[in-house]
């Protein structure tokens, strides 16, 4: 992370205050009505199996927002043990 962030502050983006946290988004909401539902959807269902998935790549997306909504494309795809490479999308 150290070298991106070298190479970012040196073409002009700011660097990141806020200790990087690896995670993955499910769902978004505005709040609100929104994340009470979702947040009631999740409770009635914290206990369900919904079996497993095999990953074959990670993507780095980029998002654009806009007032339409966002826009999401991919950066970069790492293939994982076994993955076919992908399209960019």
């Amino acid at each position: 992370m150290r070298k991106l962030e070298e190479v970012l502050s040196r073409q002009g983006f700011p660097t990141e205050r806020r200790p990087w946290l690896p995670h993955a988004t499910i769902a978004r909401v505005k709040g609100g009505a929104q994340a009470d539902a979702l947040r009631r959807v999740i409770e009635a269902h914290a206990e369900d199996d919904f079996g497993t998935q095999t990953l074959t790549a990670i993507r780095l997306k980029k998002s654009v927002l806009s007032v339409g909504g966002p826009t999401y494309s991919d950066v970069a795809v790492e293939l994982l043990r076994g993955g076919v490479q992908p399209p960019l999308a």
